[in-house]
């Protein structure tokens, strides 16, 4: 039940994941449009999100499919940006992206995720914070009516933008 990306090293996740964490928080913010104030209030407590790359089924419209994913519920942004991998500078790859909560991603699509420890603080005598990542313990399981037939597949990248490594103490009703 892996993800898209996986983590090897998971000290040097963790170190990277650090560093990092201001850019992340701030990109988060960024992106969190004025609709989504639910999803920038959970960010400002510390909720981690899962970012989730959505591959459209071939001859969709991506832009069309952003918009139904984006309109689904505040706690889901979509948006479509560069893709992590460009294979030819000339041609430059877009793809779908979510950052979502974990109760957004089960309530939408069955998709049940658990934060799973992958770095214990007690492995270096505390001079590094626990560390957490998605667990999936399903794939997505159904899709809302106006996506029926249109999604091709969904993955989770890890760790996400969204994601700070943190537990995921944060909770809330949508």
């Amino acid at each position: 039940m892996g993800s898209l990306n996986e983590p090897k090293d998971n000290k040097r996740v963790n170190q990277d994941a650090r560093k990092l964490a201001p850019i992340t928080r701030a990109l988060t913010e960024l992106n969190m449009s004025n609709e989504k104030k639910l999803l920038t209030y959970l960010a400002s407590k510390g909720k981690p999100f899962a970012e989730v790359v959505v591959i459209p089924k071939e001859g969709e419209d991506i832009h069309r499919i952003t918009d139904i994913l984006d309109s689904l519920a505040d706690d889901i942004a979509a948006e479509i940006c560069p893709a992590y991998f460009q294979f030819d500078e000339d041609n430059l790859v877009y793809e779908l992206r979510l950052d979502a909560t974990k109760e957004s991603l089960l309530r939408e699509f069955g998709w049940h995720l658990e934060r799973e420890k992958y770095y214990d603080t007690k492995e270096d005598s505390g001079q590094y914070p626990d560390a957490y990542a998605w667990k999936e313990l399903n794939k997505p399981q159904f899709y809302p009516a106006a996506l029926q037939g249109r999604i091709e597949r969904m993955g989770l990248t890890q760790p996400g933008r969204g994601d700070n490594g943190s537990e995921d103490n944060v909770q809330y009703e949508q």
